[in-house]
């Protein structure tokens, strides 16, 4: 059975690329189920990841403040349970081949 029909799935993950070189990429991380997973993140080229939101953050809105987003070193991203988790792909940097 495809994950698409796969009617327990409870985790989603997908990227929607920028309408230009210059807009940012997302990589969206979606975790329903009671557990926390793993999840590896897409390999862009010449794009470096970026934490913007993560909705487990419960001492701040979620939202990261641009100033304080650090690209993202690991292939990777634990994705708490029942929680969101969004990145930005911006051009330039090292990417996580």
């Amino acid at each position: 059975m495809s994950p698409w029909q796969d009617g327990m799935a409870q985790f989603l993950a997908f990227t929607i690329a920028g309408l230009s070189a210059s807009e940012e990429d997302l990589h969206v991380l979606h975790n329903m189920a009671d557990a926390g997973m793993d999840a590896p993140i897409a390999v862009m080229p010449d794009r470096q990841w970026y934490p913007v939101v993560d909705t487990a953050d419960s001492v701040t809105t979620a939202v990261l403040l641009h100033e304080h987003q650090q690209p993202l070193s690991t292939p990777g991203w634990r994705v708490q349970p029942h929680t969101m988790v969004i990145f930005e792909g911006r051009a330039g940097g090292l990417s996580l081949h």
